[in-house]
């Protein structure tokens, strides 16, 4: 978790607290694991295997393989994904999902300030705090 820049600089009471979260999924080659305009909720990190995210045109953007994450910034700001994501090979991946990663952070305001810093130095993105807690608390349906 810590070479994800939104939890860079967590300490290890943090990055325990966020490891809880995650959960295992596995995927067989072939596998569609991120559909292109579905909203986004969940961090992705691979485990095992390797993923080929794939443009709106059909278009291989890169492989991400063990190690590698994506989604992360759908823990902070719900936009509708960008891109598919397709597994290569058997994907061993975990998975954390905003309405947990929420429940953390607002359990740790000072926390949550610095990701929300991070997020505008990182991402170049603001994420106003009302309506961050808002998508949590009625998440919409692809």
């Amino acid at each position: 978790l810590e070479r994800i820049p939104i939890f860079e600089g967590s300490n290890e009471t943090m990055l325990r607290a966020f490891a809880m979260l995650l959960k295992p999924v596995v995927f067989n080659a072939g596998d569609q694991i991120v559909h292109h305009g579905s909203e986004g909720h969940e961090l992705f990190i691979l485990e095992m295997g390797s993923v080929e995210i794939v443009d709106p045109q059909g278009n291989s953007v890169t492989t991400l393989a063990q190690g590698d994450f994506f989604g992360e910034l759908s823990l902070l700001v719900t936009k509708r994904r960008k891109a598919s994501v397709f597994a290569q090979t058997y994907c061993t991946l975990y998975i954390m999902n905003k309405r947990d990663f929420c429940k953390v952070l607002m359990d740790k305001p000072l926390f949550a300030e610095r990701i929300m810093k991070v997020a505008k130095e990182r991402y170049n993105v603001i994420v106003n705090a009302k309506e961050w807690i808002e998508s949590v608390e009625t998440p919409s349906q692809d």
